[in-house]
């Protein structure tokens, strides 16, 4: 959010584009694309969480900083 100064129409812009290539619109294959962005959004969230652990933040409930994934 803060990478686009929280303007509405360019995050939007930047999930079209990432669902043309998820339909096949890029040079990459989509099912490699998915692989890749899901091990680097699960690389974020475990960083995440390791973050508040080690700043001694209890009390997340499951999904809460995870967007609803497990932990």
């Amino acid at each position: 959010m803060e990478l686009t100064d929280d303007d509405r129409a360019t995050m939007l812009g930047a999930l079209m584009e990432v669902a043309g290539h998820l339909s096949g619109a890029g040079d990459d294959d989509p099912a490699h694309l998915r692989a890749r962005w899901r091990r680097a959004g699960m690389r974020a969230f475990a960083a995440d969480r390791e973050a508040a652990a080690a700043a001694g933040v209890t009390g997340q409930e499951e999904g809460d900083a995870a967007g609803g994934l497990p932990a």
